[in-house]
This record gives C-alpha cells, sequence and structure tokens, in this order.
C-alpha cells in the first residue's frame, strides 16, 4: 500500500508546477491525474475545514493530531469529496494524510495534504469532481483545480457556490 501511495505522489507532483518552495501542494489547491483505470489526487485541505481535530484550538493540525484523528479525517474527506465517471464503478482505493511541510516535519499547519487514489472498471473519460470541504477563514473558499488525463490538462476554480466540474468533455 505505501508503494501505491508512493507512486501516487510521484505521478501527481509530475503534473503541479509550483515555485520552489518546501510544501508538497501550496494551500487551497488541488490535482488529478487520470493514468490507466485510476485517478490520483492531492488534495491541500484547510484546517478549518476539518471538525473537531484542533484539539488545542490554535487554529493548526499538528502532527500529533493528525495521527490521533486519522480515521476521523479520512471520514470527513470521504464525505466531503467525491469523483465519479458516467456510467463507470468505482471504488476508493487509498487515502493518506501528511503535513504539507517537508522541511519541518513536526511542525504544525493551517492546512493538510491529503492523497488519495480511486479506481474505476474502465479509465475515466469525463469524471465530475465535487468539493465541500472549504475553510471558515478568509480565503478558503476556493480550489484551483488542476487535472490532468495524457496530455490534456485543464484547470479550474471550485467554490461553494460552484463546487462540482466534469473534467475532459471537450476531448
Amino acid at each position: 500500500m505505501r508503494y501505491a501511495l508512493a507512486l501516487a505522489i510521484a505521478l501527481v507532483a509530475g503534473s503541479v508546477s509550483t515555485t520552489a518552495s518546501a510544501h508538497l501542494l501550496p494551500k487551497q489547491h488541488a490535482t488529478m491525474r487520470i493514468v490507466d483505470n485510476s485517478a490520483f489526487f492531492v488534495v491541500a485541505v484547510p484546517a478549518s475545514a476539518l471538525h473537531d481535530v484542533d484539539d488545542d484550538s490554535d487554529g493548526l493540525i499538528s502532527p500529533r493530531e493528525v495521527q490521533r484523528h486519522e480515521q476521523y479525517i479520512v471520514r470527513q474527506f470521504a464525505r466531503g469529496f467525491h469523483v465519479e465517471s458516467f456510467h463507470t464503478k468505482q471504488e476508493d482505493a487509498a487515502t493518506w494524510l501528511t503535513l504539507p511541510h517537508t522541511d519541518n516535519a513536526a511542525s504544525a499547519s493551517d492546512y493538510l495534504v491529503v492523497l488519495h487514489r480511486v479506481d474505476f472498471a474502465e479509465t475515466p473519460r469525463n469524471p465530475t469532481v465535487e468539493i465541500n470541504l472549504f475553510g471558515a477563514d478568509a480565503g478558503e473558499d476556493r480550489y484551483a483545480f488542476r487535472a490532468s488525463s495524457g496530455p490534456t490538462v485543464e484547470n479550474v476554480i471550485l467554490a461553494p457556490e460552484s463546487p462540482v466540474f466534469t473534467f475532459f468533455t471537450a476531448s
């Protein structure tokens, strides 16, 4: 399972262009990469979008809080993030949580990076993504979402008033 997650990180990271930084993904960003019958996601979820995980009420998620509430966070993610592809059965294959800092694993953050893989019965042609994990703090009401499938790349902004988007409809 760890190998599959590492592969997912590598595949999605290859589709994200960010400035040099010590973060896996900037806050309020998400990516999807279609590879064969799977969709690989990296989603930067604000701490304020997650309920009952900030034990010390400092507005940050610490490594200890992630560890303590891991299954509860995964369930919240599953309730707030959906993907489907018309006429194609899907199965959530893996979800993994990590803090965004790669330079200091012990530090807390105001967001959490979720790595997620969904497997389909066949290659998803027009995946529809719905996200309802918007934060309560200023500036946490938008996700810059980048999706890629083969050479095709699409970028969209998802917001509370438009949280659903179907990708690759022009191809």
